[in-house]
């Protein structure tokens, strides 16, 4: 199963960003477990059980993470362009804030 329809099938709704973040994290998870499963010796793959348990946990942190960023890039995009849009008015207006 690709990363693409485990999203899908878990209702993933993104358009922006995050639709890229999302499956960049979760291939990255999937490799590396393969990996570890590969090198686990342990009965029952008790390691690989336990290293994707980790990862599970490490993603949902970090995908709230990516989410709080990238809110908190959008609000700053927007108060800059905000601000330039100000300063282009006061500008064409005549008024200029420097001498």
């Amino acid at each position: 199963m690709q990363v693409d329809e485990i999203w899908n099938t878990a209702g993933d709704e993104s358009v922006d960003e995050a639709w890229y973040a999302k499956r960049v994290a979760l291939l990255t998870a999937m490799k590396a477990s393969e990996l570890t499963w590969i090198r686990d010796d342990t009965e029952e793959q008790i390691a690989t059980n336990e290293f994707i348990e980790r990862t599970i946990k490490s993603l949902v942190f970090g995908g709230q993470q990516i989410h709080d960023h990238l809110e908190s890039s959008k609000a700053m995009l927007l108060t800059i362009r905000s601000t330039a849009s100000s300063l282009l008015r006061s500008y064409l207006n005549g008024y200029r804030l420097y001498p």
